[in-house]
């Protein structure tokens, strides 16, 4: 048998909180995945660039659910500015975020079918109105 029932952790870090309520709804993947459609974002990574942090995070879908392709969750990317770390806007992402460069630029995932692969890096910067 290549997997066993795992065991239970006897006891967790002091400053570590996990609740029942939570416990409870991983020991049940139905409510578990209506608590991440409804009621959860879940963080994907967080990036920067010589602007601004980098948030990018995800909601889930119930086509997610029946598909399995990352593209069917809601993708979204929080900016925040460096200097104060004021909040400056929120943005849908059009693909699944799958990391960042060191310059600080977004990758996202556009297309997963292997004979039409494609990424897209997104550059994050400042646009001044005319």
């Amino acid at each position: 048998m290549i997997f066993q029932k795992s065991r239970e952790l006897l006891r967790s870090p002091p400053s570590f909180r996990l609740s029942d309520e939570f416990i409870g709804k991983v020991k049940d993947s139905e409510k578990l995945k209506e608590f991440a459609i409804n009621d959860q974002s879940t963080t994907v990574f967080l990036a920067q660039n010589k602007e601004y942090l980098l948030h990018t995070f995800r909601n889930e879908t119930s086509k997610f659910y029946e598909t399995r392709n990352y593209n069917d969750r809601n993708h979204f990317l929080a900016i925040y500015s460096k200097n104060d770390y004021q909040f400056i806007k929120e943005v849908p992402l059009s693909g699944a975020p799958l990391g960042y460069t060191k310059e600080g630029y977004i990758i996202t995932l556009v297309n997963d079918n292997p004979n039409n692969f494609k990424i897209k890096f997104l550059e994050i910067k400042k646009v001044i109105n005319s």
